[in-house]
């Protein structure tokens, strides 16, 4: 054990110990190790041999020692070190500049006027590129020198001799500054190693790492003023008051930096900046920051339209989970203006979305049928050879809401599905049972419907009701081989007429049908009629009701009306009204047929007594 050792100090370095014990001692660092029989490089790893040559000399407990390796930092492999229960990289805890606190090395060098350097200690945490306060000082830490090789940078004699010169001039510029959450945390865990917030999960480095990038990302991505130190160092906790709730908090910070980088060309890389380079390249191989990967990973597939099989932060994409404007007319080849009206007409994307169409995404799951769809629309002549079907027939079924355009309100050379059209021939063929062309009791569902005077989604509507019978002509194909059963039509949708006869069908029923005399009779008004709707026919026209019937009957009577009457021929009941000077009826000159009106039998009653069978024409 040595005469004078010196006494650790809390988180000094097993390196900044020795080196003091040298001090004490008046011997140069690399003299006084020599004479120990240690190497500065297996003092400065913490190698097993110094550590016990130090301990002994130094007369320290076991648990001192352990805490004096633990803030100082053991190597395991080439490029990682253990310190303070973690593995970190070399790079963040060795470095040939050696930063501290400067407050704290000048309260260290009052406690030994007269050799500063005996009491002069470097503190492990400032090691740490992470750490950049001084939490008893709110002092920033301050570069202490600069040296390459590992005997003049540890050489703490020296350069605390160097130093103390420094603080003689009251050489202490820096200004307190505020404590954030971030510098209490970061300190409370290098000290306990107990951490309250989800990044727990993942060790100290890591988590520190993820948070000092984040926040610089989220300061450059703002576009904030040059800041003044201070402002630098508060900038640090930016990311871990963004991120310190949970998981989910994470996730919306770097959703932040996303929105923030919505350029046509931007990435990920140009989104995330540096943190995605570390967490791409630099720790790819580190399952420790698995954590962090899976976040920003779940943010990608979100944001921008990654293709299945894809590697995105070392794994492989197996399903696209969103859809730009680009990926999606790429699928369907067509261009990106079209494909976004298209999409934002079927409500997939907003009229008014600002974004590019390389990052405008929608839900990629959602927009299969939508997609799948446009790749399969066809110009109408093809969908009509498609269906099989006439231009009329085709117009029928669009005009009847059967057939749809993509989107009625964007004019496309080729709004139309070929699969809706084969999907309703199905539909109506489906419980169908075969028919010859042939048979008269069946009928092509179009001309059924221009039989019946009805739209033809009136005719569909009462097929998928099951009112109307369909037939299959095998010997035709598509909507041609589509027959309907004409009692059907007749039975379900095609509308009575009006129970009254028509002027037409009246005229046969008293004899006036030929020459046209009934309708000579109602155009002088010599008999009524009355205009009815025939919904069979879409038309108004007149009929004659029984009130008209009756009204002729009381005046009028005809040649047929008094053979039937009479059981005698027409032709000779004409010759004898005609002997007997009884003239058809004549408005204003116009013949009317032969109709007779009964005033006129009236003249010849005595005639009609001589001859009883016109006596019987006048009852009549």
């Amino acid at each position: 054990m040595l005469f004078n050792p010196a006494t650790s100090r809390h988180r000094e370095t097993l390196i900044s110990l020795f080196s003091r014990s040298a001090s004490m001692h008046g011997l140069p660092f690399t003299v006084f190790a020599n004479e120990m029989g240690l190497g500065v490089r297996s003092i400065v790893n913490a190698e097993d041999r110094a550590v016990r040559r130090i301990q002994e000399l130094h007369g320290l407990s076991e648990d001192a020692v352990r805490e004096l390796v633990s803030w100082s930092g053991k190597p395991i492999g080439k490029v990682r070190i253990h310190f303070r229960g973690a593995e970190v990289v070399s790079r963040a805890l060795r470095n040939p500049t050696i930063r501290g606190c400067l407050t704290c090395l000048k309260e260290d060098a009052a406690l030994t006027p007269k050799s500063p350097a005996n009491s002069m200690a470097l503190r492990g945490d400032w090691h740490l590129r992470h750490v950049a306060i001084c939490l008893r000082h709110s002092k920033p830490l301050e570069p202490l020198w600069t040296e390459g090789p590992l005997s003049t940078r540890y050489d703490l004699t020296t350069q605390m001799q160097r130093l103390n010169e420094r603080l003689a001039t009251g050489d202490l510029t820096k200004e307190k500054v505020a404590i954030t959450e971030y510098d209490r945390w970061l300190d409370n865990r290098l000290e306990t190693g107990e951490d309250p917030t989800w990044l727990r999960q993942t060790s100290l480095a890591n988590a520190a790492a993820f948070v000092r990038l984040l926040s610089s990302e989220l300061l450059r991505l703002e576009d904030h003023a040059p800041l003044a130190d201070d402002k630098v160092l508060e900038g640090r906790s930016f990311g871990f008051d963004a991120v310190k709730h949970d998981e989910d908090a994470a996730s919306k910070a770097l959703v932040h930096l996303v929105e923030l980088a919505n350029g046509h060309l931007d990435e990920p890389q140009k989104a995330f900046g540096k943190l995605y380079s570390w967490l791409a390249r630099d720790t790819l191989e580190d399952p420790d920051c698995d954590l962090f990967r899976n976040i920003m990973r779940e943010v990608i597939l979100d944001r921008w339209a990654v293709a299945p099989g894809d590697i995105v932060l070392g794994k492989a994409i197996s399903q696209r989970r969103v859809h730009s404007v680009t990926t999606a007319a790429s699928s369907v080849d067509l261009g990106t203006r079209l494909t976004r009206r298209l999409l934002s007409a079927k409500g997939l994307i907003e009229v008014d979305d600002p974004r590019p169409c390389s990052r405008l995404t929608f839900d990629a799951q959602s927009a299969v049928p939508v997609l799948a769809k446009i790749s399969r629309l066809v110009g109408p002549i093809e969908m009509r050879r498609r269906m099989n079907t006439t231009r009329k027939q085709f117009d029928a079924l669009v005009e009847g809401g059967l057939l749809t355009r993509f989107d009625e309100a964007e004019p496309l050379k080729s709004p139309w599905d070929p699969e809706e059209g084969l999907s309703l021939i199905a539909e109506l063929t489906s419980d169908a049972e075969e028919v010859s062309i042939d048979e008269t009791e069946w009928e092509h569902i179009y001309q059924a419907a221009l039989r019946a005077r009805v739209p033809i989604e009136q005719i569909v509507a009462a097929i998928r009701k099951g009112k109307i019978r369909t037939g299959h002509c095998p010997d035709l194909s598509g909507y041609a081989s589509v027959f309907v059963r004409k009692s059907d039509i007749d039975a379900a949708v095609r509308p009575e007429r009006p129970s009254d006869p028509t002027v037409a069908e009246f005229a046969r029923m008293v004899g006036l049908h030929r020459d046209g005399g009934m309708r000579a009779l109602v155009k002088c008004g010599a008999t009524p009629s009355t205009p009815k709707f025939n919904p069979q026919t879409a038309t108004v026209i007149e009929y004659i009701t029984e009130a008209d019937a009756l009204e002729f009957h009381g005046k009028f009577t005809t040649l047929k009306l008094l053979a039937n009457r009479m059981g005698q021929p027409s032709r000779t009941l004409s010759a004898r009204l005609r002997k007997a000077g009884i003239s058809q009826f004549r408005s204003d000159g116009i013949a009317c047929g032969s109709v007779f009106l009964k005033n006129d039998l009236d003249r010849y009653v005595e005639f009609s007594r001589d001859n009883p069978d016109l006596e019987a024409l006048q009852t009549k």
